[in-house]
């Protein structure tokens, strides 16, 4: 997984939790404190929470600039 991440490091993906890499274009909405991606909801780890809404945060502000 790590090296995928690693592939994707240039692109807006982020690594949710041990298993799961989200591409942040495709996430809906917040749930709960987890991801909405396409209907499914995508569990964010507690230690990757707040970094998590910063790189959406970020990644919207960079798309609706």
């Amino acid at each position: 997984m790590k090296d995928v991440e690693d592939t994707l490091s240039k692109l807006p993906f982020f690594r949710c939790n041990k298993c799961d890499l989200v591409n942040l274009a495709f996430v809906d909405g917040i749930h709960d404190g987890d991801a909405l991606v396409n209907g499914q909801i995508v569990p964010v780890s507690r230690a990757k929470k707040k970094a998590f809404l910063e790189a959406l945060n970020r990644y919207l502000n960079e798309v609706h600039a």
